[in-house]
């Protein structure tokens, strides 16, 4: 079967063992403008139409419009908890300000956290300032989700993917001393996070998958209380009178 690029809208689930399936996003392979009419757009009145003018894409257009636009795609289900990474191509024209991309709990309408987020240009030639966008999302739950985009006043915008992939460096992009006696659990974790094999702990560092440190406690204890983190990756550093070790650990 011939396929083209950009033209299908996939989330992919990384396992623990690093086992995966994939699920796709209905209707939103943008090869014609049925597909484009399966989103949703609000205002109503703003126009979405087909775009084939080199890449196939969705285009919106909102440069005579005074306030933003929001398109939705439609309802896909998660079946397994796990984590996703979306990669979208777009282009917003005629203004500085980003497009935002949300993933959306259909059922809550909570903003899904992602552990990183980064901008590069697109490869797309067919309009200027063609960008890719790529988000991660770790210890996604299961549920019915939507991708939102808001698109910015003043402007026009073009979507011509978002498509799945695996990014193993998640899972190693921190080099970290280990020792495998330590033990976090459990791992996943919700809430509350235990250290085994670890005596004399003088204090606990977590970081983000970024490098950033977002929790810090000068502790004795071999409990920590992460309820309060997004969900994401993150790196344990433990203190002990004499070492320092790091580990890592999924908050979901």
């Amino acid at each position: 079967m011939k396929k083209k690029l950009f033209s299908t809208l996939l989330i992919t689930f990384l396992g623990i063992n690093l086992m995966f399936s994939q699920y796709k996003i209905p209707s939103c392979s943008f090869n014609s403008a049925a597909d484009v009419n399966n989103w949703a757009i609000y205002p109503t009145t703003v126009n979405k139409t087909w775009f084939n003018g080199g890449c196939v894409a969705m285009f919106v257009n909102n440069l005579y419009n005074t306030i933003p636009v929001t398109i939705l795609s439609p309802i896909f289900t998660i079946s397994g908890s796990g984590t996703y990474t979306l990669t979208i191509g777009y282009a917003v024209i005629y203004s500085i300000t980003p497009a935002l991309f949300e993933l959306v709990n259909d059922t809550t309408n909570m903003v899904m956290a992602t552990s990183s987020v980064t901008t590069t240009t697109g490869v797309c030639t067919s309009w200027p300032n063609s960008k890719i966008n790529k988000q991660d999302y770790i210890g996604l739950a299961p549920g019915n989700y939507r991708l939102r985009v808001t698109i910015p006043t003043a402007s026009q915008f073009f979507i011509e993917s978002v498509r799945s992939s695996i990014d193993y460096s998640l899972l190693s992009n921190v080099e970290t001393e280990t020792n495998s006696k330590i033990t976090l659990y459990p791992n996943p974790t919700k809430d509350k996070i235990f250290i085994k094999d670890v005596e004399n702990i003088t204090g606990i560092k977590i970081y983000n998958s970024e490098g950033k440190l977002v929790k810090e406690s000068k502790t004795t204890s071999d409990i920590m209380n992460v309820s309060s983190l997004p969900k994401a990756l993150y790196i344990m550093e433990i203190t002990t009178s004499d070492k320092s070790y790091k580990t890592k650990f999924i908050k979901e």
